[in-house]
């Protein structure tokens, strides 16, 4: 079988060795010309060749390390700034790496379903000797090159703060909306970091975000047109506080729904009337919201103590204590909560002192 099927056109085959630990394959350039990487002239004038030594996808579980004499090329247009140039193997290896393309994808693809040192000892095995380090590296490198390619055609995104430390350092998180992975992790949470994020993508179209007005402003100030949608808990966020403004605002402070064990219904036998009890119901205005829920609490007690008759089964239905139980069932009005002011147990030690 003819191996150069599996190496570019103008990279040919000169040998083969195969011992105990890696296949080593030497490959000769054959290309007459090249373009400058700096300005596209084509030159065919050869300055001299060199070695590259990268790795290889591996044949027969074997590391394939690849000798490939290219060459260097003087640049022909007077007016580029590089003068000499090496050779160029688009789609194969890039300039300046040590693994070829497919070799890098293989890296990659392993590095997404495990740690990067776990990863370095399974690649030990296997006869590549990758640090952890290096592996991080290649994988920044490869994500940061598809990230700028996808932020250029971004349309719809997310933003939202975050903090580093809590309290104390906070970042802006971007994320795309059509993937739902972020994108880019800004360095702050102000107007300014954002607004310079927007400039350079110009094709945002939608930004979810939330309530804060930092936000807000970079848009206004970068693109007016980009639609700004608030997302779904703060959407719900904002409902749930205008009706609680609006009740506020229609009913009492201390008003609250009693249970209906605090209702009593009687009937009449003269009249066969039905009359409801109103005295054990009270509104209570004076009762802040942890004493509303005491009293109902004494009052649901109340109510089981009435059907069961004991205090040990009621405490054992509701996993209450028995003097709790015993405490609240004679309690015919809400407890009044004293509140004592704290004494500073300092103070009359300082005064003797004094």
């Amino acid at each position: 079988m003819n191996l150069n099927v599996f190496f570019p056109e103008n990279l040919m085959i000169q040998s083969i060795e195969n011992n105990e630990h890696k296949i080593l394959i030497c490959l000769k350039s054959e290309s007459k010309f090249n373009p400058c990487p700096l300005c596209g002239m084509k030159s065919h004038r050869v300055h001299s060749t060199y070695l590259r030594k990268p790795l290889d996808a591996s044949i027969l579980n074997k590391p394939v390390q690849l000798r490939i004499q290219a060459k260097k090329f003087f640049c022909l247009n007077p007016n580029c700034k590089r003068q000499i140039f090496t050779e160029r193997f688009t789609g194969f290896l890039n300039a300046y790496r040590r693994l070829t393309i497919r070799l890098e994808e293989v890296f990659l693809q392993l590095s997404l379903s495990m740690s990067a040192e776990a990863l370095s000892r399974f690649l030990f095995k296997l006869g590549y000797k990758r640090s952890g380090d290096a592996l991080l590296d290649l994988l920044r490198r490869i994500d940061s090159t598809e990230k700028d390619i996808k932020n250029q055609s971004l349309t719809h995104i997310g933003v939202d703060d975050f903090s580093f430390r809590r309290g104390v350092d906070f970042g802006t998180v971007i994320c795309d909306l059509e993937t739902h992975r972020p994108v880019e992790i800004l360095a702050s949470r102000s107007t300014q970091a954002f607004k310079e994020w927007l400039e350079k993508h110009p094709s945002v179209e939608l930004v979810t975000r939330d309530r804060a007005t930092t936000y807000t402003k970079a848009i206004h100030l970068t693109n007016p047109n980009i639609i700004q949608v608030a997302d779904k808990w703060h959407f719900l966020k904002n409902l749930l506080t205008v009706v609680k403004e609006t009740i506020s605002s229609r009913f009492p402070k201390g008003w609250f729904i009693m249970p209906e064990s605090s209702i009593t219904k009687k009937t009449d036998p003269a009249t066969d009337i039905t009359i409801t009890n109103v005295n054990s119901i009270s509104s209570h205005e004076s009762l802040s919201e942890k004493e509303q829920a005491k009293w109902t609490l004494i009052l649901e007690i109340q109510k089981v103590y009435q059907q069961v008759g004991s205090i040990r089964q009621t405490a054992r239905q509701l996993k209450l204590s028995r003097t709790t139980v015993a405490k609240y069932i004679q309690l015919s009005e809400p407890p009044k909560q004293i509140r004592k002011p704290r004494v500073n147990q300092f103070v009359p030690l300082y005064l003797t002192l004094a």
